[in-house]
């Protein structure tokens, strides 16, 4: 023997020794899969399973036919060569590896080693398990039918094996593919009936079932397949895993083939009534109802469930079956049945009806939010096809059943409207149908949360609804629906800045609010206009918003808005000067403003401002004028005299422009610039149309040109005047005086004498009743002139030879200068009628002198020159007389209290002329009577 032939020899006589029970037995066969331990170094040899089997195999070799260990050592070779074909049949990849000869090799030799012990061995103890690796080894060859014979032998030898029931369930198993359905069923029996079946026993159940349904007893195999399921431990309505859900329904699956092969509905109906204790009642429905669904059958699939409602109507999972009818005939599309049958369902579970409050009622909270969840799904898609088939033909009935439909939906889900978007969709349905005020209602509540939008498409509804309805609404409801309508818009236009309507919606939103008067809405809803609003709308509501600024008083900030307005370059010319009106307004107010707060020079600014950055306006020369009014309240002479000329300037035409120069003559005249004054009052009567201003403005400008000696201008308005206004009478008269004396200062005495002899002869034309005491005076005093100038003639006379000549034209020239002097003194004027009385007086006395002192004949004798001066002497002294009556009339009125200037000279010439004769009394003659000697 060899040295492993010793050893092994030595363990299985130990082996053998085994039940002696000496504690000195060291070793058995399965020390040979087991390491040796060397004593000296306690090192741990390992071995692999071909080293291991190698040894039982040489133990085998070297071991006699009647060695009993040999079964042992035979069953661990097998178990050994088993697993390593298993290992080396995981290590191919490739199926056709499978056919490897080396495998092939390695089975048979197990099959052939199994076999010979076994037929050397019939009875050994432990053959159960020899014939267990024997049926394994010919199964992994693919060798069934050996396999199965094995396994027969096994179960029919070795009864209460432990391979008994895996045997017994192999066998049905290969019985059943065999289709030897009543041989697989007394096996499976077998297996079930076995004492401890393990987990072989549920399986057992199951695939009795399927032989049973095989041979058609399927009420037979029902009852297999639920106990099948039962010792499996499901129950029913339970949360599975995935592995356990899956064997759930193969279960179930065969149930409910079963059951269709035994009339579906009926016999679930049927069998259950005769099995009221089975509590998979649902599931067996529901699988037949899924069953039928995979082939299409709706109709029977929906009346399975069906059936389920109408035999358990309170059973706990009722609602669910209820609901998969519905689900069915939708998920189908087989509309009517769908409508028809989600009615029932909603009149059967909606959240108040009878079912929940019912004490029979099996359905808890969780079927209660199933059936609410599907009701409130199936309403909004029933309401949106009722809605979608009357948008398409607007058929009454569909309008009322998507009423139906949306108001159950508000009745039960309001809390969900908005997330379903039914208060839009049924507005929508209500706007369609013409009901307005309803469906502005509900797009409302679509729409809003206070002051969010939530929908837009909502929000722009609610905008053009409220439009419409406050334009069609009577007075007392279109407030209220405007004031809608405004906040809205400005929700809108706020949120959706960028939308293609917000500039259209503000637009419209302004113009309304401004036709109410709605000034604070008109800026707050032109204050969020979009930037991409187009020009035209840009301009309309930013002209409306000025105007707000303007109405509301706040004018600084309507200002601005004409004035961006007014930067754009494509504005239409009317446009422009429109907007330039209106700022321009904007300005004045504010410069009234100022003028009202007492700030003047505030308000100058502003005034003038006007016209700098307006100056086509309309306003433009009113506010320069308004200017110039507070320049001249407050004595700026100077400012109010350089916008008057600008104003003049700038505005030829305005129809202010008498007014101007009226001012313009009286800040002339306060800056004491009188000629300046002068020239604008004679403009003023060229222009004004007003006759007694420009006869007032005429005298005016005469006036003050005297007053400053520009005597040409003085007399062309004095002249002018006098022409052109008769009346008042006085007036006239002191404007020929003032010409008179105007004239006699330049010493133009030709027309001094027109204008003197004027007065004369108006005086003599004009009535008494216009006659005044100054008037009187101006006739005396330009007779007075017109004697004085006759009289200067007079004096330029000299008496030379001939005499006769030079002599009537001096004489002439006396008689009129004293006529003169004596109509001065009729006026009664006393300065005058002394003055005319000493005149004529020197008058006289003066010829009296020129006589005298004439030139004398050059041929005459000493004789004829005496006595030519005798006669001259005769002719003489009756003037000088004449002189001294006057003289002395003119004394005579000390007595009367007139002294004057006149008077004592005439005085004086008395005492120096006749000195003898002073004593004597004057004569009292009217010096009229006496002009004539």
């Amino acid at each position: 023997m060899t040295n492993k032939t010793v050893l092994l020899a030595a363990f299985i006589s130990g082996a053998l020794s085994a039940c002696a029970n000496q504690p000195q037995q060291t070793g058995t066969l399965e020390d040979l899969d087991k390491p040796t331990i060397s004593s000296e170094k306690s090192e741990i040899a390992a071995r692999n399973k071909e080293q291991i089997k190698r040894a039982y195999y040489e133990y085998i070799e070297d071991a006699p036919d009647h060695d009993k260990l040999r079964i042992g050592a035979v069953t661990r070779i097998a178990e050994l060569e088993l697993e390593l074909d298993d290992q080396l049949k995981a290590d191919k990849t490739p199926i056709s590896d499978l056919d490897d000869p080396e495998y092939d090799r390695r089975v048979r030799s197990t099959i052939a080693l199994l076999t010979d012990t076994l037929t050397k061995f019939p009875n050994a103890p432990g053959n159960d398990h020899l014939l267990y690796q024997l049926a394994k080894a010919h199964d992994q060859l693919g060798e069934t039918d050996e396999a199965i014979a094995a396994l027969e032998q096994l179960v029919n030898r070795y009864s209460t094996t432990v391979y008994f029931v895996e045997s017994k369930f192999r066998i049905a198993e290969n019985a059943f593919v065999k289709s030897h359905y009543l041989d697989a069923e007394i096996a499976y029996t077998d297996v079930i009936d076995a004492h401890n079946p393990g987990i072989f026993g549920e399986r057992a159940l199951f695939k009795r079932g399927w032989a049973r349904f095989k041979q058609e007893l399927y009420e037979d195999a029902l009852d297999d397949f639920y106990a099948a399921a039962r010792r499996y431990g499901f129950r029913p309505n339970q949360k599975l895993e995935k592995s356990d859900q899956e064997l759930f329904d193969e279960y179930f699956r065969a149930i409910g083939l079963a059951f269709i092969y035994l009339g579906g509905e009926s016999a679930l109906e049927s069998y259950f009534a005769r099995n009221p204790s089975n509590d998979f009642i649902f599931e067996s429905y529901k699988t037949v109802a899924q069953l039928y669904l995979t082939q299409n059958q709706y109709s029977d699939a929906a009346a399975t469930y069906a059936g389920f409602v109408k035999n358990n109507p309170y059973h706990a999972q009722v609602v669910e079956a209820d609901l998969a009818v519905v689900r069915i005939w939708k998920d189908a599309k087989f509309s009517d049945q769908y409508r028809q049958a989600f009615a029932s369902f909603y009149s059967r579970y909606e959240p108040n009806s009878a079912f929940w409050r019912d004490s029979r009622t099996k359905a808890d909270e969780n079927a209660k939010k199933l059936a609410t969840a599907a009701i409130r799904e199936n309403i909004v898609l029933l309401a949106a096809y009722e809605h979608s088939r009357y948008r398409q033909n607007k058929r009454n009935e569909h309008l009322e059943s998507a009423k139906i439909w949306y108001e159950r939906y508000l009745k039960d889900y309001s809390s969900y409207a908005r997330q379903d978007k039914i208060y839009q969709l049924y507005a929508e349905l209500l706007g369609q149908s013409g009901a307005k005020r309803e469906a502005l209602r509900y797009h409302e509540l679509a729409a809003f949360d206070g002051n969010i939008i939530l929908d837009k498409e909502s929000a722009y509804a609610a905008v053009f609804l409220t439009d419409q309805l406050q334009r069609e609404a009577d007075a007392s409801a279109s407030r209220a629906l405007l004031d809608k309508h405004l906040q809205y818009a400005e929700l809108y236009a706020q949120l959706y800045p960028t939308d293609k309507q917000a500039a259209t919606i503000v637009q419209n939103a302004v113009q309304l609010a401004f036709k109410k008067g709605l000034r604070e809405q008109v800026i707050a809803l032109a204050n969020i206009l979009p930037d991409s609003a187009p020009g035209p709308v840009r301009e309309e509501v930013n002209i409306l918003k000025g105007q707000a600024y303007f109405d509301l008083k706040n004018y600084e900030d309507a200002e601005s808005v004409y004035r961006d307005l007014l930067v754009s370059p494509s504005l239409p010319a009317k446009s422009r000067q429109d907007l330039e009106n209106k700022l321009a307004l904007s300005i004045y107010r504010q410069a009234e403003a100022a003028k009202n707060a007492q700030q003047p020079d505030l308000a100058t600014q502003r005034f003038l401002r006007i016209a700098k950055e307006t100056p086509k306006s309309e306003l433009a020369p009113v506010a320069v004028y308004d200017a110039i009014a507070i320049f001249m309240d407050t004595a700026q002479w100077e400012q109010a005299i350089q916008y008057l000329n600008i104003f003049k300037r700038d505005y030829p035409n305005h129809i202010l422009q008498s007014e101007v120069t009226k001012k313009l003559s009286v800040a002339y005249l306060n800056a004491d610039r009188g000629l300046d004054a002068a020239r604008e009052f004679e403009k003023l009567s060229d222009f004004n149309t007003n006759e007694s201003e420009k006869m007032a403005a005429l005298w005016q400008a005469a006036e003050l040109y005297r007053q400053k000696s520009d005597y040409s201008s003085a007399i062309r308005a004095y002249r002018d005047y006098a022409h052109a206004y008769k009346q008042p009478y006085a007036q006239n008269m002191e404007a020929m005086g003032h010409l008179a004396v105007l004239y006699g200062k330049i010493a133009d005495q030709e027309r001094r004498q027109f204008w003197l002899r004027a007065i004369v002869t108006a005086d003599a034309k004009a009535p008494k009743s216009e006659k005044t005491e100054r008037t009187q005076y101006l006739a005396a005093n330009a007779a007075f002139d017109l004697a004085e100038l006759r009289r200067l003639d007079f004096d330029r006379v000299r008496l030379a030879h001939p005499l006769q000549k030079s002599l009537q034209d001096k004489k002439t020239a006396m008689q009129d200068a004293v006529k003169l002097y004596g109509q001065a003194a009729t006026y009664g004027h006393s300065e005058f009628v002394t003055r005319s009385t000493l005149a004529i007086g020197d008058i006289y006395r003066a010829f009296s002198k020129a006589l005298l002192e004439s030139e004398r004949p050059r041929n005459l004798t000493a004789d004829e020159l005496e006595q030519y001066n005798i006669l001259l002497e005769d002719q003489a002294f009756p003037f000088e007389d004449k002189a001294i009556e006057f003289y002395e009339t003119n004394v005579s009125r000390i007595a009367q209290g007139t002294y004057d200037q006149a008077v004592e000279t005439s005085l004086r010439y008395l005492k120096d002329l006749f000195p003898a004769r002073y004593g004597r009394p004057a004569k009292v003659e009217t010096f009229v009577a006496q002009l004539d000697p």
